[in-house]
C-alpha cells in the first residue's frame, strides 16, 4: 500500500485518477492497520476509486454464483465501513480457470471487471506477478488498432530503482517487519519498560 499510494501521487501530479483494488484478505498487508488504512484514505482524496480484489480461494463453497454473490457483497460491506467510501467493482486475485467461470456483467450489485464485456471489448495488458503478460505496456500504447484498453498494475513491482521481482516483494516484506518491530520498541519505551532481547544496535 505504500507503494500504491506514491503511486496515487504520481498519477495525481500528471492528472490520472485510477481504481485501487484492494484486498481484504492479504498476507502482506491489512487493511485494519492504521498506517495502511491511512494511505487509502490519502489514495481516495486525491481523487481516486477503490474497488474490491477479491481472493475466491478463501471460500471452500465458492464455486456456486450465489455463494460468490454473497461473499463479495460482505467483501464490499467491510471496505466500505472502514473507508466511508461506495465499493461498485471487483477483481479477481490470481485468475484461474474457476474465476473464468465467472463471466457475468455483475455479480449482487458489483461490477466484474473480468466479465464478457470487459474481455471482449477491452485489450488487456497486467503485470501479474512481476512480469507483462501477453505484451508491454510500452508496446501496447504504440499499437494504432487499439480503442479501448484495460491496464492492470501492481504497485509493489514499480520502484525507483530496478529489481527483481523477488526482490521487490522481500523488500517490501522486511519493510514491514521493520514497522512491526519498531512499533513494538516503541510501546515498550513508552511505558518505560524493559525491552529484553533488543541490542543497542537495533
Amino acid at each position: 500500500m505504500h507503494r500504491a499510494l506514491r503511486l496515487a501521487e504520481i498519477e495525481s501530479e500528471e492528472g490520472v485518477n485510477s481504481t485501487f483494488f484492494i484486498l481484504l484478505r492479504c498476507e502482506f498487508y491489512s487493511i485494519f492497520e492504521k498506517a495502511i488504512k491511512e494511505r487509502v484514505h490519502k489514495i481516495l482524496s486525491l481523487g481516486n476509486e477503490v474497488a474490491l480484489h477479491f481472493d475466491i480461494t478463501y471460500y471452500p463453497e465458492h464455486t456456486l454464483k450465489k455463494n460468490l454473490k454473497n461473499h463479495l457483497e460482505y467483501e464490499a460491506s467491510v471496505l466500505e465501513n472502514e473507508f466511508g467510501t461506495e465499493i461498485k467493482s471487483f477483481s479477481f486475485h490470481n485468475t484461474t480457470e474457476l474465476t473464468k467461470k465467472f463471466t457475468d456483467p455483475t455479480y449482487g450489485r458489483l461490477l466484474n471487471t473480468g466479465s464478457d464485456f470487459f474481455m471482449d471489448k477491452y485489450s488487456y495488458c497486467s503485470d501479474s506477478n512481476g512480469y507483462w503478460k501477453f505484451k508491454r505496456l510500452n508496446d501496447v500504447l504504440e499499437r494504432d488498432d487499439i480503442q479501448y484498453l484495460q491496464v492492470l498494475t501492481h504497485p509493489v513491482w514499480w520502484v525507483k530503482s530496478p529489481m527483481l521481482p523477488r526482490e521487490r516483494v522481500l523488500r517490501a516484506a522486511e519493510g514491514r517487519t521493520k514497522d512491526v518491530m519498531k512499533a513494538y520498541d516503541l510501546l515498550l519505551d513508552n511505558h518505560g519498560k524493559v525491552n529484553v532481547g533488543k541490542k543497542s544496535k537495533d
